[in-house]
C-alpha cells in the first residue's frame, strides 16, 4: 500500500467579492469570433484572422492565454512581426510564462533570431508584472488538488487494492468540488488561469519543495502515459507543463466524477459565460462524465449518475475508451456534433480537423489543456 505523510499547512483564506459577471460583459462574442478568426485562418484567410483576434482582445481585457499564444504564431507564421509581438505582449500580460514560448514548433525557428529574442525577453519583463495572483489561495488550491492526487496514487499502484483508499479518495474529491461550488462557482466563476494562473513545471517544484511533498507524476511516467493513450506528446521545449497552457490546474477534481454536469453543469456553464471557463473544457467535462470511473473498482465508492445518452457529443477526446464512448464518425452524427458544438460556442468539429492538419504539416500547436483539446 502507498502511503504519504502529508505536511500540515495553514493558508489564509481571502472572501472573494467577486460579481457574477466579472469583467461587465458575457463572453459569448468573445468566444464566437475567436472561432471566427481559427476558421478564417485555416481557410487562408489571414489577415482577416489577425485583425479578428485583435479586435477580441481590444473587447475582452482577459483573454484566454491559449487564445493569444494560437494567435501570435499565426503572425508569425505570416511574417507580421510587430503583431507577433503585440499578441505575445498580451499573453504575458495575462499570466503565459516565457518558458511556455517554444510549445509549438513553429516558433523555435525564434532561437536564431537574437534581437527578436531579446526583444521577447525585454516585453516579457515589463508585461508579466500585469499579472498577478493570491499565492496562499494558489497553493491552497493545489494542496487540496495534491491530497485527492496522492490517494489515487497510492490506490492505483497498491500492489494489493487497498478500498479504504479509494473510499477516501471519494470523500476528498467530493469535499473539494463542494469547497470549488461554494467559494468560486456561486459567484460565476472558475478557479482557472486567471485567477491561479498556467500550471508550470517551475511552480509545481516549488510547491513541493516548500511543503515537502514528493513528485506523484514523475515526467517521464506521465509521457509513457500519455502517449500509451494516443495522446500527442511534444519533446524537449514543448514538455514543459506550462506547454500545455492549462486553462485550470484543479480540473481533475472534475473530471473523476461522473456527476460532474448533473450537479455543477448550471454553474460550471455560467462560469464559461463569465469567461472563467473555456467552452471547451465544459465539453470536454461531459465528455468525461459519460465515460470515465463507472465500472472501475473506484466507482464501488463513488456516486454514479446516469444520463439519457446522447447519439454524439462534441469529438473533442479522441483516444482509447473516450473515442469508443462518445466519438462519433458517422457523417449524419457528425452533423449532431457539429450542432452540439454550434450550441456551446465551441469551434467547428470540421475547422479543428483542418488544425490538426496544420499541426503535423507546419508545426503549429492549436490545442491545448488537459488531454490537449481546447
Amino acid at each position: 500500500m502507498y502511503s504519504y505523510k502529508f505536511a500540515k499547512i495553514s493558508f489564509l483564506f481571502l472572501s472573494l467579492t467577486v460579481s457574477s459577471n466579472v469583467f461587465g460583459t458575457s463572453f459569448k462574442n468573445y468566444y464566437l469570433q475567436v472561432n471566427e478568426a481559427e476558421e478564417l485562418f485555416v481557410n487562408n484567410d489571414v489577415v482577416k484572422a489577425i485583425n479578428l483576434y485583435k479586435k477580441s482582445f481590444q473587447e475582452y481585457k482577459q483573454p484566454f492565454v491559449a487564445d493569444c499564444y494560437k494567435a501570435a504564431e499565426i503572425a508569425y507564421y505570416a511574417g507580421d512581426t510587430a503583431q507577433f509581438i503585440d499578441f505575445l505582449n498580451i499573453a504575458f500580460a495575462n499570466g503565459m510564462p516565457i518558458s511556455a514560448l517554444y510549445a509549438a514548433p513553429i516558433l523555435l525557428s525564434i532561437k536564431n533570431n537574437n534581437s527578436l529574442l531579446l526583444q521577447i525577453n525585454n516585453n516579457y519583463s515589463v508585461e508579466r508584472k500585469k499579472f498577478s495572483i493570491d499565492t496562499a489561495e494558489r497553493d491552497d488550491l493545489f494542496y487540496k488538488s495534491y491530497v485527492c492526487d496522492s490517494l489515487k496514487v497510492a490506490f492505483g499502484k497498491s500492489g494489493s487494492r487497498n478500498f479504504d483508499i479509494a473510499k477516501k479518495q471519494v470523500e476528498e474529491e467530493d469535499k473539494f468540488r463542494k469547497f470549488i461550488a461554494e467559494k468560486y462557482l456561486s459567484k460565476g466563476i472558475f478557479p482557472s488561469e486567471k485567477l491561479i494562473g498556467i500550471p508550470t513545471d517551475e511552480t509545481s517544484i516549488q510547491f513541493r519543495e516548500k511543503y515537502s511533498l514528493p513528485d506523484l507524476y514523475p515526467k517521464e511516467d506521465m509521457l509513457k502515459i500519455f502517449s500509451s493513450n494516443g495522446m500527442t506528446v511534444t519533446v524537449k521545449e514543448g514538455d514543459r507543463l506550462e506547454c500545455r497552457l492549462a486553462p485550470s490546474a484543479v480540473l481533475n477534481i472534475f473530471i473523476h466524477s461522473t456527476c460532474t454536469i448533473e450537479e455543477y453543469g448550471n454553474l460550471l456553464w455560467e462560469s464559461v459565460l463569465n469567461g472563467y471557463m473555456h467552452p471547451k473544457c465544459y465539453g470536454m467535462l461531459e465528455e468525461m462524465c459519460i465515460t470515465w470511473n463507472r465500472t472501475s473498482d473506484f466507482s464501488k465508492f463513488s456516486k454514479i449518475c446516469n444520463y439519457n445518452r446522447k447519439d454524439a457529443y462534441y469529438n473533442i477526446l479522441n483516444y482509447d475508451r473516450i473515442r469508443d464512448n462518445v466519438y462519433v464518425e458517422d457523417p449524419e452524427l457528425l452533423k449532431k456534433v457539429e450542432a452540439n458544438r454550434a450550441e456551446h460556442y465551441m469551434q467547428k468539429y470540421s475547422v479543428d480537423l483542418k488544425k490538426k492538419a496544420l499541426e503535423k504539416a507546419k508545426g503549429f500547436k492549436f490545442f491545448f489543456g488537459w488531454g490537449y483539446y481546447q
